[in-house]
């Protein structure tokens, strides 16, 4: 199978989504660029990641895709966007990346669906998960193909686990429907919906260990950011990660799980995550390698917190086994190697 990725240069490959460029090293597929003013933008593409421009073929127009390729991909997320727009004229497989989907979404669906696009990526099984998914993609319940982010090299062990303080951290960010940086046009549909539903932060169970970060001192440290700030970026998280022994996830009222998910254990400390299935479809289980709670429950987490805490030999064999599992499940070459699997799978079908 050929596959052709769409201006790769406006891709996610420089945050959370670096499997990208394994992809491209492991699989050398076409480069379509839709317009010559981008190519600019791809020559330092190639310069920052120390990509071999020769090793890949670059084609300009839906002609040269249809001849040369099997299958259209985006990693670019904003199908709405000029430069993400999907190739209407190429026939073949075409798969785009809806990457957190709440901008524009209205726009992104049609765009996806005017595109004639097969298959969305998305961070977790969103069709099943997300009912702000379902209602503004209707066209692709039971066609997303969910894509984790995994993790990057840099976050290692470098504490002994021995060593780190026996609590559990709190850190990442605690997104509203109503601070002024989630106020913008493009927000306004995931805003309303939400805020229908009785919900003022996107991050509800982040915003819940806020309001109790007074009763949980015994087993938390916070790094979370009080509302109307909503982001904190003013520490090193993989410093931090490897300072505690554990570390609480959320999954936001999207539904899929954060980054850290992979992060925190690669770093060598404990996932503490919700008992919804977005987890267990990773292959993260309860008392094995991760520590689940009763979604949405305090109290149920106070209780696990604790018990671990007093149960540091029962913790560390989860945080071997957690570690283990994360690390040779989702590098960026096994997540690379994963969505190629995906398309093969599709195409064959």
């Amino acid at each position: 199978m050929k596959l052709a990725v769409q201006n790769v240069m406006f891709s996610g490959a420089s945050g959370v989504n670096g499997w990208i460029i394994d992809f491209l090293k492991l699989y050398k597929p076409v480069l379509y660029v839709s317009r010559p003013q981008y190519l600019p933008r791809l020559a330092h593409f190639f310069y920052r990641f120390r990509l071999n421009p020769l090793e890949y073929k670059i084609v300009f127009s839906a002609k040269q895709l249809s001849s040369s390729t099997d299958a259209l991909i985006c990693f670019n997320g904003l199908p709405h966007l000029e430069s993400n727009k999907p190739v209407k004229e190429f026939q073949g497989l075409k798969i785009y990346h809806v990457m957190d989907f709440t901008f524009s979404s209205s726009l992104s669906n049609k765009a996806l669906e005017e595109g004639g696009v097969d298959y969305v990526f998305g961070y977790a099984r969103h069709n099943l998960y997300s009912d702000f998914f379902q209602r503004y993609y209707p066209s692709y319940r039971g066609k997303v193909i969910p894509v984790p982010f995994g993790f990057a090299p840099r976050f290692k062990e470098l504490i002994p686990f021995a060593q780190r303080k026996n609590k559990v951290i709190a850190l990442g960010s605690v997104n509203s429907f109503v601070d002024p940086v989630h106020t913008v046009e493009g927000l306004q549909e995931v805003n309303e919906f939400f805020l229908k539903k009785g919900e003022k932060f996107m991050h509800k169970f982040r915003r819940m260990l806020v309001e109790s970060e007074g009763s949980l001192v015994n087993i938390m440290d916070s790094k979370l950011p009080h509302f109307p700030q909503v982001k904190d970026f003013g520490y090193d998280i993989v410093q931090v990660l490897n300072e505690y022994r554990m570390f609480v996830n959320c999954e936001s009222l999207l539904y899929f799980p954060s980054a850290k998910t992979f992060e925190g254990p690669a770093s060598g400390s404990v996932l503490v995550c919700s008992e919804h299935p977005c987890f267990s479809d990773l292959g993260f289980e309860d008392g094995v390698n991760c520590i689940k709670h009763k979604e949405f429950d305090m109290q149920d987490f106070r209780d696990k917190a604790e018990y671990y805490k007093n149960n540091p030999e029962q913790l560390e064999e989860i945080q071997k086994n957690g570690t283990r599992f994360v690390r040779e499940n989702y590098n960026y070459k096994k997540v690379a190697q994963g969505v190629r699997e995906a398309i093969q799978n599709i195409q064959n079908t």
